[in-house]
């Protein structure tokens, strides 16, 4: 499951008490699989109507582990199954490549290439040429860290051009290069 929002909040299922005790959960975050390295813990989360839940504190970005152990007072039950979710809160990284800021092309068709990376989960980018006052746009499918190239045809001789890409990953976070 990825997430995009740094304080993340999580919820489970309630359990059933035997003797219809007031259950508490106590709530461990970890950074790795093995569960060594814990990120957050909340000792005391009171149980709600199902489900309960629990905001943790900021996380970073990263690969997160969880899981809860509910306690009624009297007798400890065991440890839940793990969870896991990908925190991802930044946008794709964009390099224009070519061309170059300035260069002056003298064929009416240019092919434009950038490379766009994402830490996770990469999903499209689109390129807008204005020209003119008017805007192309072009969408492509994208391998992460990988140079894509978008051929724009149709242009004029002796007019000015600008372009830059918009760049989407599948949590919505969206990133714009500089244009040139």
């Amino acid at each position: 499951t990825y997430i995009s929002d740094n304080t993340p909040e999580l919820n489970w299922t309630n359990v059933t008490d035997a003797d219809g005790d007031f259950i508490v959960y106590y709530l461990e975050v970890y950074n790795d699989s093995a569960l060594t390295e814990i990120a957050y813990v909340n000792a005391s989360v009171n149980e709600t109507a199902t489900p309960t839940a629990d905001i943790t504190s900021i996380l970073e970005d990263g690969d997160y582990y969880w899981r809860v152990l509910a306690n009624d007072g009297t007798d400890n039950g065991s440890f839940s199954e793990y969870f896991n979710f990908t925190l991802d809160t930044t946008g794709v990284n964009i390099t224009l490549n070519s061309p170059s800021d300035g260069i002056e092309i003298s064929d009416t068709k240019v092919n434009i290439t950038f490379t766009a990376t994402d830490t996770y989960n990469l999903k499209e980018c689109t390129l807008f040429l204005n020209r003119n006052g008017g805007e192309y746009s072009n969408g492509t499918d994208l391998m992460n860290g990988v140079l894509h190239g978008i051929e724009s045809s149709g242009l004029s001789n002796g007019v000015d051009y600008n372009y830059h890409v918009d760049c989407l990953d599948y949590l919505d976070n969206n990133a714009t290069s500089s244009e040139k």
